[in-house]
C-alpha cells in the first residue's frame, strides 16, 4: 500500500503581496514560511517518509528541502507539481485576476468547464494531463510506500478530486488548504483515498462531498 502525503507550500513573498508567480521560479519563502516547513518536517517525523517530491517553484521547492534534510530522505523536482498557469494575469496583483481565478476554480470544480482558464493560462484538462500521470506512475512504485509531495493550493484544489476516490469537487472547492497543511491519501485496494485533509479525520468508507 502507498501512502501518499500531499502538502501547501510555505507562505511566500508572493502570497503576502498576492502576486501571481507561477512561472519561472517565483519568490522565496518568507522567514514564516522557513518556520512553517520546519514545523511540517516535525509534524511527519516517524511517518516512514521515504521520498519528497517538490514543485520547481521556489516557495516549493525550499519547503520540500527543509522537509527532506530534516527527515533525512533525497528531494526531487517535478514539473507536473507546478501551480497552474494564470495566463495575461502572471505577475500581476490585480483584483481581476484574482476575480478571474476564482471564477475559473468554481467552473472547473462546481460546473463542470474543464476547458476554462485564467487569463488564458491551463485549462483544467491541460492540469490534469500532467498530474494525473505522475500519480499514477507513483501509485506503480511497490517500493515507495510513503512519500511527500510539496505543491501549491490551487493545483491541489482543483487536482485532489480528480484523484481522490473519496473527496467531491465541491468539497475541494470549499475547503482550501492553508500553508504546510497535509492531505493524506492511501492506495488501498486499487483506489486511492483521502484518510486525512488537513485537521479532519476521514474514516474508511467515509466520502468528503460538503
Amino acid at each position: 500500500m502507498t501512502r501518499l502525503y500531499l502538502a501547501r507550500h510555505g507562505e511566500s513573498d508572493a502570497n503576502v503581496q498576492r502576486v501571481f508567480a507561477n512561472r519561472g521560479e517565483g519568490p522565496p519563502l518568507t522567514n514564516r514560511g522557513r518556520q512553517q516547513a520546519s514545523a511540517l518536517a516535525r509534524q511527519l517525523a516517524g511517518h516512514g517518509i521515504q521520498h519528497v517530491y517538490a514543485s520547481p517553484l521556489l516557495r516549493a521547492r525550499q519547503t520540500a528541502s527543509i522537509a527532506a534534510r530534516r527527515l533525512g530522505v533525497p528531494c526531487t523536482t517535478s514539473e507536473a507539481l507546478r501551480e497552474y498557469d494564470v495566463g495575461r494575469f502572471e505577475g500581476t496583483a490585480a483584483e481581476e485576476g484574482w476575480q478571474a481565478y476564482e471564477q475559473t476554480l468554481a467552473d472547473w470544480l462546481l460546473r463542470g468547464r474543464s476547458a476554462s482558464s485564467t487569463g488564458g493560462g491551463e485549462s483544467l484538462t491541460d492540469i490534469e494531463c500532467r498530474f494525473v500521470p505522475f500519480i499514477d506512475g507513483l501509485r506503480r512504485q511497490p517500493e515507495l510506500s510513503a512519500c511527500l509531495l510539496v505543491g501549491h493550493g490551487g493545483l491541489f484544489r482543483a487536482m485532489l478530486p480528480r484523484v481522490l476516490a473519496n473527496v467531491s469537487c465541491s468539497f475541494s472547492h470549499r475547503h482550501v488548504l492553508s500553508h504546510v497543511a497535509v492531505v493524506i491519501a492511501d492506495d488501498d485496494r486499487g483506489a486511492l483515498e483521502c484518510r486525512q485533509w488537513d485537521d479532519r479525520i476521514v474514516a474508511p468508507g467515509s466520502h468528503l462531498a460538503e
